[in-house]
Parts: C-alpha cells; structure tokens; sequence
C-alpha cells in the first residue's frame, strides 16, 4: 500500500477500524501490510518533515490497540501455562499410583 492509501486512510477513519480489528486478532494481511508500509515509509530519510509527522501520527494510533493485543496474549499465554503444569501434575500422579 503506497503512503498516498496510507494518509487517505488516516484522513477517512479507515485506520482505527483496522486497529480496532487488529486489536481483536482479526487484521487482515491488507491491514498488516498497511501498518508494514507505513513504517517503511517513515524510515525513508528524505521524507518531509510535515509528512513524517503525519505519518508519525499515524503510527502512534497503532501503539495503543498493540498493547492491548499484547497484554491479551499475555493473559492467554498465562492460561496455556498454568493448564500444562496442571498436566504434568496430573501425570506425575498417575504415574506414581
């Protein structure tokens, strides 16, 4: 997706949708392949400066719904864990019956 898609979907609201789908666990590869682009364009070093912020901006809305996503794998990740010590507790002692 070139920057020109990026900013139209900076300015029509499309973005937090995405985000929104994306925090759920839902982005599409369109969505990631956006948020990739858009961070590519922000490593190009002759960028303007008034459109590295808008892009700048855009990327800081990512930030938010990441974390969250983060925090929900976390919670999963704990919950995964937890069941497979619980498993391995459990063939421990069936194993010594």
């Amino acid at each position: 997706m070139t920057g020109e898609k990026i900013a139209h979907h900076v300015s029509d609201g499309t973005d937090k949708r995405w985000r929104s789908g994306w925090a759920r666990g839902c982005a599409t590869l369109d969505e990631l392949r956006s948020l990739l682009t858009l961070r590519d364009d922000l490593s190009d070093q002759g960028l303007p400066q008034d459109r590295r912020n808008e892009l700048h901006k855009a990327l800081q809305t990512w930030i938010a719904p990441a974390e969250d996503k983060l925090a929900t794998l976390r919670t999963k990740t704990t919950v995964v864990e937890e069941f497979v010590a619980g498993l391995d507790s459990n063939s421990d002692r069936a194993a010594h019956r």
